[in-house]
């Protein structure tokens, strides 16, 4: 069985990432609006965060985490490549579309400025292969 995943918690995460996801997920006060994850259930960013960490996790790992990079650098058709062959034989199709997703999702608010159309179509083509598994053994019988 492979070694469970982890993430890498955000106070491990590049400093530029840190900074700028912390003033994303500021609570709006009167009169000043909010970081731009602040309006998200604190479950969305939850599940944002931990699918990037999978990530850097991914390039600590393999010697390509660099700490002083800026942010969203770590988000390259390169390393998301080698990150998605990684997630194969780990994870169900399904969910690598949805790591996938929420990786481009908390690259939006890292990096706005970046082009990521790259990732949505990435995002699309693992979506369209995504093949749920079959869940008929959770089927009770009503004699039982």
């Amino acid at each position: 069985m492979p070694e469970k995943i982890r993430a890498l918690p955000p106070c491990d995460w590049p400093t530029a990432e840190r900074e700028i996801w912390a003033q994303a997920c500021v609570a709006a006060r009167r009169l000043k609006p909010g970081g731009t994850a602040a309006r998200m259930k604190t479950s969305t960013r939850t599940s944002l965060v931990r699918a990037y960490g999978y990530l850097l996790e991914f390039c600590h790992r393999n010697g390509l985490l660099n700490q002083d990079a800026e942010a969203g650098a770590h988000v390259t058709p390169e390393i998301l490549d080698a990150f998605v062959h990684h997630l194969q034989g780990r994870v169900g199709s399904v969910t690598r579309a949805s790591y996938i997703g929420k990786v481009r999702r908390i690259a939006q608010i890292l990096a706005p400025g970046r082009d990521l159309v790259w990732l949505g179509e990435l995002e699309a083509d693992l979506r369209y292969q995504a093949r749920p598994r079959p869940k008929y053994h959770r089927i009770v019988s009503s004699e039982r």
